[in-house]
């Protein structure tokens, strides 16, 4: 062979070495981006669940998985008895647990509930069974019902558990939410029948008697919870007249036969009224616009007149008021709304306050007898 066979012989010799190496080299790359695809997939956890299902004071939070996973979802009262659920539970969910892979052989699962914490100082001493129930549909089942029987002072866990490997399970929070309990109003010293009428006199004597006051609405939240709840409330005063219509002895006037609402005086209505001082005396008329309407009414025209309460006489003042309808009556409808931003709870209630009639008069201006001198 000579020298230059030789040279071909070992350049062709390197190459092949060269491409072999590469493609060791490749395959090599692959593997490992396999092997390490594989580790990452088995140490990303499953998919959770992003939504809370929340009913009544309840909340079934998050799942946390391993090898099963949870899907939830809300029993309506009307199915109550379908699902073994007691008449007076709070609110019930199902949990449907899922085991992979689904050919798996035995799916029988197992359900547990316990405090989160069971040596807190609300939990010592008391039974998570008590408060929460769950209870799967059959021996074994996927599906399970969490029943709320009473609100719970501790954060519960349910879990569910692979019967032919323990170590694979799944659990979610449970948690109740503080719940509201009572609102109540007051005008000051007036308390205010919510649902129902709150009958005010109007004391239109000169001096004032503070009948009434500011206007605080109370809420009352519940002491057992494990979420604290933030509520939004508002109060609004809206004047209706005529027991609620648009036109009405107590709402906007117009003048002598023009239409309605053109000109002339318009009661007032008072959107966010907590904090707001209403005195029940001749104070409300010029705070807050009081004026009376005739009664005449064609079509959307007014063809009578209105007077400020305002600007009466102690006599007329006495007059109209007393002499009202019951239809005429009302002041203003109270409207009260108050929400949660946790539970999402949503209260609301109405009620009127209405005009009972007035008290007091013109105040003593001076003093006389009939006969200065009596002779007997």
């Amino acid at each position: 062979m000579s020298n230059s066979e030789l040279q071909q012989h070992k350049t062709a010799d390197t190459v092949k070495w060269i491409l072999t190496l590469i493609a060791f080299i490749l395959v090599g790359i692959m593997l490992i981006g396999i092997i390490c695809g594989w580790f990452d997939k088995k140490a990303q956890p499953q998919e959770k669940q992003q939504d809370t299902v929340q009913t009544g004071g309840m909340v079934v939070g998050e799942s946390s998985d391993s090898g099963i996973s949870l899907m939830r979802a809300t029993v309506p009262v009307s199915e109550y008895a379908a699902y073994g659920v007691s008449p007076q539970a709070e609110s019930a969910v199902t949990l449907t647990a899922t085991i992979t892979p689904n050919i798996a052989t035995n799916k029988n699962v197992d359900w547990e509930i316990a405090f989160k914490n069971p040596s807190a100082s609300w939990a010592t001493g008391k039974s998570a069974t008590d408060y929460v129930a769950v209870t799967p549909a059959t021996d074994g089942s996927q599906t399970a019902t969490v029943e709320c029987k009473a609100a719970f002072g501790e954060q519960m866990v349910v879990t569910a558990k692979s019967r032919e490997n323990s170590e694979i399970s799944a659990t979610c929070a449970v948690d109740y939410v503080q719940k509201i309990e009572n609102v109540s109003l007051a005008i000051g010293n007036v308390p205010v029948n919510l649902g129902g009428n709150t009958d005010v006199k109007i004391y239109i004597g000169e001096d004032n008697r503070n009948n009434g006051g500011t206007v605080a609405l109370n809420v009352r939240m519940s002491s057992v919870y494990t979420l604290a709840e933030r509520i939004t409330k508002n109060v609004s005063f809206l004047n209706c007249g005529d027991g609620g219509g648009s036109e009405g002895y107590f709402t906007g006037q117009s003048t002598l036969g023009g239409p309605y609402g053109s000109s002339g005086y318009s009661c007032d209505s008072i959107d966010n009224t907590e904090g707001k001082t209403i005195y029940f005396d001749r104070r409300i008329f010029s705070s807050y616009n009081f004026c009376r309407t005739g009664t005449s009414w064609q079509g959307s025209n007014l063809v009578s007149y209105s007077d400020k309460f305002s600007e009466m006489s102690v006599s007329d003042m006495k007059y109209y008021l007393d002499i009202l309808g019951e239809s005429q009556k009302i002041l203003w409808t109270v409207h009260i709304n108050v929400t949660g931003s946790v539970g999402g709870y949503s209260y609301t209630s109405t009620g009127n306050i209405r005009l009972a009639g007035s008290e007091g008069g013109t105040d003593v201006t001076g003093l006389a007898l009939s006969e200065n001198i009596l002779k007997f």
